[in-house]
């Protein structure tokens, strides 16, 4: 199938309602992308016209449901379909949509074994030391203690409820291994999903008290339910972030060189060493240890694993390849050679094995890859 029937075909899913999730969004942020670059002559019309017309008007109106649509001009609209068509001819859709990844090089990636990708799940441990793997537990009650009613839901999430009026204020720790993602609706009814190699500290109780505090390691994405007399205090090694219900994401794996906090809806308030800043929706702090500087945020990036996928794009190099080690519980081991200013790019599902995302890497022309067993080791090409 060439590229152009691939993007047809995901159209008429996207418009028939058959197109997965991340293919919905895959669409939406292709599109997006076109719109903000379709300064585009109209030398590709014929393209456009073998996809149809009516087509592209419909996925617009689906995407962006507004008047605006209707009246938009013939140019502007062969320039948006032009630079979607543009995106996926250069390999961009591509990537997402291809069944399998081409096969690598012969004398480059050497791959002994191939790596599964992470899934659902998360270990659980009670105030009173009980440890409960919530991989293996079915739906239904957990632990009835203290007044605190614990489920495991349908669709995988735990949940709290408070059952009187006075409760013993016992912690809660929820971690998640390399490998991991899990859900928890905390008995204030904030949601939190912690990514891999994370852990989520929390009362029981939440939903009563002066204040709601919670300690988290690794990546969290929070969700939370406002509360204009309590807020929400989200503390993280050397920082502490105020909430009243907004919802962000917080990077502070002990890794990376610093904590990121990006927010998408609502305000919070990022304090660490003495120093406060306010962020608004679009925006990230970023808090090296000394310092806490305040810009637009990728937000894209920030919640890729959130949408199942790894946002490459523009990715120091490093970080990426960690990234990826905490998805597929390996470890990286850098040739001394490889320079430190490596960028990745392009987009790709999680749910793909290690080597079709190496692969994707590898298009860079930058490096190969050899996997053995856990290890993935990087060498310059």
């Amino acid at each position: 199938m060439e590229r152009d029937e691939k993007l047809d075909a995901l159209i008429d899913k996207y418009l028939s309602g058959r197109a997965t999730p991340s293919e919905r969004a895959l669409l939406e942020r292709a599109y997006d992308q076109a719109v903000r670059h379709s300064s585009m002559d109209e030398h590709h019309a014929s393209d456009i016209d073998r996809i149809g017309w009516e087509s592209w008007v419909a996925l617009a109106d689906k995407i962006v449901p507004s008047p605006a649509v209707h009246v938009m001009s013939w140019k502007k609209w062969l320039g948006i379909a032009a630079a979607l068509i543009a995106l996926v001819t250069g390999g961009i859709l591509y990537q997402y949509t291809t069944d399998k990844a081409k096969p690598l090089a012969s004398g480059q990636s050497v791959f002994v074994n191939d790596v599964n990708p992470g899934g659902h799940g998360a270990t659980l441990t009670l105030d009173n030391g009980q440890r409960i793997n919530l991989t293996e537990v079915a739906q239904g009650e957990l632990v009835r203690e203290d007044g605190v009613v614990i489920r495991k839901t349908e669709e995988g999430l735990i949940t709290y409820e408070t059952m009187k009026s006075t409760v013993e204020n016992g912690w809660n720790i929820l971690t998640t291994d390399s490998g991991q993602t899990f859900r928890v609706k905390l008995s204030d009814g904030s949601v939190v999903i912690l990514n891999a190699a994370s852990s989520l500290k929390y009362s029981a109780d939440l939903g009563r008290g002066e204040n709601r505090s919670v300690y988290l390691t690794g990546e969290g994405y929070f969700e939370i339910t406002a509360d204009s007399y309590r807020p929400f205090l989200v503390n993280v090694r050397n920082q502490q972030i105020k909430v009243w219900g907004t919802r962000f994401n917080v990077n502070s794996y002990t890794g990376e060189p610093d904590i990121r906090t990006v927010l998408l809806e609502g305000s919070v308030e990022v304090t660490a060493g003495g120093h406060s800043r306010l962020l608004e929706p679009g925006q990230q702090a970023i808090n090296d240890g000394t310092s806490i500087r305040v810009n637009q945020a990728d937000t894209e990036q920030a919640l890729d694993w959130i949408n199942g996928e790894f946002a490459l794009n523009g990715l120091d190099f490093r970080t990426a390849m960690r990234k990826i080690a905490r998805w597929y519980q390996v470890d990286v081991v850098f040739d001394p050679s490889l320079p430190d200013d490596l960028q990745t790019g392009g987009w790709i599902s999680r749910d793909t094995k290690l080597s079709e995302v190496l692969a994707l890497i590898e298009k860079t022309g930058q490096v190969y890859f050899r996997v053995e067993n856990r290890k993935v080791y990087v060498l310059k090409k």
